[in-house]
């Protein structure tokens, strides 16, 4: 083979690993764009499963503070039930255990009161947290489908 002849492959080789060098260089550019997304949305939905946590967390606190209310309400009942057997019984003798069975009353109601206050929250709350699981899993689906479209 002669020696222009070998030039011009050298040359026309030089031209495919140039246009290769750029296609390689805009792919780069290209992944280098999707994991900068990649980041951006796992970063999003490490701030919302935080939130979810967090909002999981609130959740939990106001559940236990319902169960310990719902347990004082129990044991509130309890009484009222027990000065109600002792109320019926001697009604026309004992006019202060009527008084004291009143006063129980009232905080029962107080606390009843309390703990539907406390439910319409977890209520709220649960509303909340459906809501963020379900931004949850609208970014998982978008990052599902960055994974399965782009690499």
């Amino acid at each position: 083979m002669s020696r222009s002849a070998l030039l011009n492959d050298y040359r026309a080789l030089l031209n495919d690993y140039r246009a290769l060098l750029n296609e390689y260089r805009a792919l780069l550019n290209e992944y280098r764009a999707l994991s900068n997304e990649y980041r951006a949305l796992l970063n999003e939905y490490r701030a919302l499963l935080n939130e979810y946590r967090a909002l999981l967390n609130e959740y939990r606190a106001l559940s236990n503070a319902n169960r310990a209310l719902l347990n004082e309400y129990r044991a509130l009942l309890n009484e009222y039930r027990a000065l109600l057997n002792e109320y019926r019984a001697p009604l026309n003798a004992n006019r202060a255990l009527l008084n004291e069975y009143r006063a129980l009353l009232n905080e029962y109601r107080a606390l009843m009161n309390e703990y539907r206050a406390l439910s319409n929250a977890n209520r709220a709350l649960l509303n909340d947290y459906r809501a963020l699981l379900n931004e949850y899993r609208a970014l998982l689906n978008e990052y599902r489908a960055l994974l399965n479209g782009h690499f």
